[in-house]
């Protein structure tokens, strides 16, 4: 099977790393009040104006892609599935918004020991590259990137946190929380 993963919320633990230093950051710079605890985008999160956006981003972003762990047992899983024989791919919109995120990530895949049978960096339409490789299954974070690959017809699993709104209706689209969780999905595929 061909498997596509995103990076950040899905292997490296980014998201939260980002909230939480997003909290800490506008406490400490910013003073903003929080409008919308349940928001994503921490930007909206805080109402902070543009300047302010891209002051968090140039003192933080690499900081965080650097740092942030691997989810738990990501690594455990990946290593099963490609000694099954999957193929696995890396599809993500890392790489861009700042030149260095690429050799950023390659070299926490070297520290990682994590090796993939291709690197999609800087994808805004993740559908067309999943058509492309003929991706089976396609593990992401973002509703918008989930709705739009599965609208091609290629099944997906939603890493869904907390804060992210719900799937609903969609047979395409099973939800899951953990690598655990991934691994029981991809175990079942055949089932869906």
């Amino acid at each position: 099977m061909n498997i596509g993963i995103d990076l950040d919320g899905v292997l490296f633990d980014t998201e939260n790393w980002f909230r939480t230093y997003a909290t800490f950051y506008n406490a400490e710079h910013f003073k903003c009040k929080e409008v919308d605890r349940e928001e994503l985008y921490f930007q909206k999160r805080y109402l902070w104006s543009k300047e302010q956006e891209s002051e968090f981003y140039e003192d933080c972003y690499r900081q965080i892609e650097r740092e942030a762990p691997l989810m738990p047992y990501a690594k455990m899983v990946i290593d099963k599935l490609k000694n099954q024989g999957h193929k696995l791919y890396i599809i993500t919109r890392r790489g861009h918004s700042f030149s260095d995120e690429i050799p950023i990530t390659e070299t926490r895949f070297k520290e990682e020991g994590l090796v993939f049978d291709g690197y999609y960096f800087g994808t805004e339409n993740k559908a067309e590259i999943c058509k492309n490789l003929k991706i089976d299954l396609m593990i992401d974070d973002l509703y918008e990137n989930i709705e739009s690959v599965s609208l091609a017809g290629i099944k997906c699993l939603y890493f869904r946190d907390l804060v992210l709104k719900r799937f609903e209706d969609n047979a395409l689209v099973h939800e899951v929380r953990n690598w655990a969780e991934i691994y029981c999905e991809v175990l079942g595929f055949d089932n869906w």
